[in-house]
């Protein structure tokens, strides 16, 4: 179900309740991280112009720390622009990454590799 902030009409935000990395719900995400606050701060809105999901500090620490647990057979490699998160995937033809479901109230919805493994260079890191 969609969301209505009063403060601001201009968007459609969705309640997000949690999210999985490798079949597990990260600790401390929960949807008390996404509220609407009285000042029509806060919450999750979707915006199919966007290429990259940001998230509040907190969730993102987790949601980071949860997958790098989950990715830690792969080589890391330094960060790129926003993206402090990388791996050297050269020479690589198929990896296996620990899937990520984001949940939200009324469904779940998993998330492509592709959608968060994204090269940002042609050597091989994403």
């Amino acid at each position: 179900p969609l969301i209505s902030n009063p403060k601001l009409d201009t968007f459609y935000y969705v309640e997000l309740v949690g999210i999985s990395v490798g079949g597990t719900r990260v600790p401390g995400i929960t949807g008390e991280l996404f509220k609407i606050d009285r000042t029509g701060n806060g919450g999750v809105i979707v915006d199919s112009g966007t290429s990259v999901t940001r998230l509040t500090r907190p969730a993102y620490m987790a949601l980071r720390d949860a997958f790098r647990v989950g990715a830690s057979g792969l080589k890391s490699a330094p960060g790129f622009s926003l993206f402090d998160t990388c791996f050297d995937l050269s020479g690589k033809t198929e990896v296996r990454v620990p899937t990520v479901v984001m949940h939200f109230s009324g469904a779940d919805v998993s998330l492509p590799a592709n959608n968060y493994m994204i090269p940002v260079d042609t050597s091989g890191r994403f």
